[in-house]
């Protein structure tokens, strides 16, 4: 499976997602300040390592299903998607993950690289991930630094473990 077409390269589709993750995260912050907006206020806690994990990818779509998204957006936060990312690749390190792939294709997307820059995965190179949910139920932080991921649900959700 060709998996650079599962990136975002138009600058209005970015945008666009953009604009939703703005709304569930504050995009600007770190940990330990408040990252998410006040309508997030249920909040789990895992470790850093574990987003990188096909069972990771299995409870979320597990959660997604919950909440009635078809796909999950992934968008790395830092290093920054268009002074680094764009700029020197031509496409964004965000992808629309749908609902339908598997914990392997899921782990692969990770792994993927630009051409001749193996270094530049997410699996390798990113620091502040984010994972949003089209409905806005849901969102999760994760910060490779301070080795958490903060999983937190809107007042309009019923948590799930």
């Amino acid at each position: 499976m060709e998996y650079k077409n599962k990136f975002i390269d138009n600058m209005r589709e970015f945008e666009n997602l953009k604009n939703l993750i703005n709304t569930i995260f504050i995009s600007n912050s770190s940990l330990p300040n408040q990252v998410f907006h006040k309508e997030f206020t249920n909040y789990l806690f895992k470790e850093f390592d574990f987003i990188m994990t096909d069972e990771f990818w299995s409870e979320i779509r597990e959660l997604a299903n919950k909440t009635n998204d078809d796909f999950i957006i992934m968008a790395v936060l830092d290093p920054d998607p268009i002074t680094y990312y764009f700029k020197e690749f031509g496409y964004f390190n965000w992808v629309k993950l749908e609902i339908s792939i598997t914990p392997d294709q899921y782990l692969d997307i990770l792994n993927f690289s630009p051409e001749d820059s193996s270094a530049d995965s997410i699996f390798v190179n990113s620091y502040t991930v984010v994972w949003a949910s089209p409905s806005m139920k849901w969102g999760i932080w994760a910060e490779r630094e301070k080795e958490v991921c903060v999983i937190a649900f809107s007042e309009k959700c019923i948590r799930t473990p």
